[in-house]
């Protein structure tokens, strides 16, 4: 089965030209400029609409790539017939170091997923069509983490299952990385929302929540004081 790509346009500049994509592998879906979860739910309506009944899904925003060109190929040689969606590692690039580093997913649990530093991506999980309608839309109260959200509503109806290989790199610096202290924020109210109501589960997610809290503080003195320091420390600790 080829590959299909539908492509939403929220530029509002007409970046993208019609003609290059109109044919019946691309599909372009011009929308006004938005959220990134509006635009990915404006996806989700052309997919819930138009053929893609057995096809596995990817996000990638604007800045993503698959880390080789035969990935998808690649990929669907390791998808099993019982598969709803599979979850891979992938590729950080930080310009502020001209670094890469690759990211192995600490696992598909809730806990691991709303702790873990190196948690699963929406640009590296692949979905197949029929679970992506039923878990529905990207909520977009949430600002920051609603793919956050997405994955976790995702893990408790079907369980995911780890590919061992590098899928899809992107760049940090993006919207997530300029609203550290709302991610933060949203992160507390998936925990509080997903993980059980006990003493011990709100005791350590509101302890979590006051460390980030004081780690961004941290972040943002050596960001504007000490430059220089923060490139060394994401240097050598991928610290971002």
């Amino acid at each position: 089965m080829a590959p299909r790509h539908l492509v939403i346009d929220s530029s509002g500049g007409n970046e993208i030209k019609s003609a290059e994509y109109e044919n019946e592998f691309f599909t372009l879906i011009e929308s006004p400029p938005s959220s990134i979860y509006r635009a990915m739910n404006d996806a989700l309506t052309v997919i819930s609409s138009q053929s893609f009944n057995d096809y596995f899904v990817v996000f990638l925003n604007s800045g993503d790539v698959f880390d080789s060109h035969t990935l998808l190929e690649d990929l669907s040689k390791k998808i099993r017939p019982k598969d709803t969606w599979i979850y891979t590692s992938y590729r950080t690039y930080d310009p502020a170091t001209d670094t890469s580093r690759v990211i192995h997913p600490q696992g598909n649990t809730l806990i691991k997923q709303l702790y873990a530093r190196n948690p699963i991506n929406h640009q590296s999980i692949f979905i197949h069509s029929s679970a992506l309608l039923e878990v529905g839309r990207f909520d977009e109260t949430y600002r920051v983490a609603a793919d956050w959200d997405y994955i976790t509503r995702l893990r408790t109806i079907f369980e995911g299952r780890f590919v061992d290989m590098v899928s899809t790199k992107f760049v940090l610096g993006g919207f997530s990385s300029l609203n550290r202290k709302l991610g933060n924020e949203e992160l507390f109210r998936l925990r509080k929302a997903y993980l059980p109501d006990t003493f011990y589960h709100s005791f350590q997610s509101t302890l979590f929540f006051y460390y980030r809290k004081v780690r961004l503080h941290i972040y943002t003195i050596f960001f504007e004081k000490r430059p220089k320091q923060l490139r060394l420390l994401r240097k050598l600790m991928g610290w971002r």
